[in-house]
């Protein structure tokens, strides 16, 4: 059994190619401490391979105790299909020293983790027979990533597909890649939209193939401002551009993106839920854009994951007084309102049916 990683966000990986002759994906990054916002939950699609199995072990160095990082993370990663999820440094990292500090929350750094693996250790392989239902296809031009340069959180191609894919999480309208090596030419049109993000060069013919049979079958294919305008024909231009992240003054090894990247998917956000939401409806409604939702299903059954990553909003010079973006979630209530379709409802953690407070409300 082989597995390697790739290593994430490297400009000289790319997924086809890397994981061609392994039989497993390892989706870890080494980020030294501070990886940038939604990396973990990125490399899952990213780099999954079809029928390989894709391992997380994310860096938890600066989970503070409260589980807050932890849960956010792996939750993440679980909702978009990694198979499994675990941690790649000790329990407690840094080899901490409890103590009796009553300010130290480091004391419960195990008692987080036990309880994540209980869950999961419960729920795993029922997770594992689960497959994503998503609407919204970003295609992954092999041309545009073999001349990818360093830029942004890696390659700045790699990082304006980043910043796409989160952009739709916090839309509401998950996204899966399409990689041209994987297309057939009904592909495509087994979606709904496709977003065709910082497309520069010219289609390779799989993708423009894949790509006239979306749009004959009435798939909406829209583009960024990041792409090649003279080289498309019958998109819809959005009117953003995926190029924010790349512009942000410090993306490495900067808690503070945890407090600047989320303000680059909102607005983005906003822009496609007004241009999705004609074609087709979100997985769920949630007035909170941090609140990420992710339909799987089996059989007839459809599963909707929701994970909350509300970050603090609270400038750095005041947070940082007391701890970390990356380790704190803000703890909330939010009302979900499910598709009409939905039928009966049911809480998987909690084993019961769930009884609407309002007509397809639940929180």
């Amino acid at each position: 059994m082989t597995a390697v990683a790739g290593p994430y966000r490297a400009p000289q990986v790319y997924p086809p190619v890397t994981f061609s002759n392994v039989d497993e994906v390892d989706l870890h990054y080494q980020a030294e401490q501070i990886a940038p916002p939604q990396t973990a939950v990125h490399n899952v699609d990213y780099q999954r391979r079809p029928g390989k199995r894709a391992w997380g072990h994310p860096e938890f160095w600066n989970e503070s105790g409260t589980g807050d990082m932890l849960f956010t993370t792996l939750f993440q990663m679980v909702m978009r299909g990694a198979d499994g999820v675990g941690v790649s440094s000790g329990i407690p990292p840094w080899g901490y020293q409890m103590g009796d500090d009553p300010r130290n929350t480091s004391a419960g750094i195990p008692t987080a983790f036990r309880a994540c693996n209980r869950l999961l250790a419960q729920y795993g392989n029922w997770c594992m027979t689960l497959k994503n239902c998503d609407s919204i296809a970003i295609p992954v031009s092999g041309r545009m990533a073999r001349i990818d340069q360093w830029g942004g959180i890696g390659g700045q191609h790699f990082t304006r597909l980043y910043e796409a894919y989160n952009a739709c999480l916090y839309a509401l309208y998950p996204a899966s890649f399409v990689y041209v090596e994987d297309m057939k030419p009904d592909t495509l049109a087994q979606y709904k939209a496709v977003l065709l993000i910082d497309q520069r060069v010219e289609l390779e013919p799989a993708l423009a193939d894949a790509l006239a049979q979306a749009r004959k079958a009435g798939v909406r294919i829209f583009a960024d401002g990041t792409c090649r305008s003279e080289l498309l024909t019958g998109v819809t231009p959005l009117a953003l551009s995926c190029n924010r992240v790349e512009k942000d003054p410090s993306v490495w090894q900067d808690d503070g993106a945890y407090y600047r990247f989320p303000q680059y998917f909102r607005a983005h956000a906003q822009v496609l839920r007004q241009a999705l939401a004609p074609v087709c409806p979100p997985v769920a409604e949630v007035e909170n854009p941090e609140i990420l939702l992710s339909a799987r299903s089996s059989g007839a059954g459809r599963f909707l994951f929701l994970v909350n990553n509300t970050m603090l909003d609270m400038p750095p010079a005041l947070l940082w007084r007391m701890n970390m973006y990356i380790a704190n979630r803000l703890p909330l209530v939010a009302p979900v309102k499910f598709p009409a379709s939905a039928g009966a409802v049911y809480d998987v953690f909690a084993l019961r049916q769930v009884a609407y407070p309002m007509p397809g409300r639940w929180q």
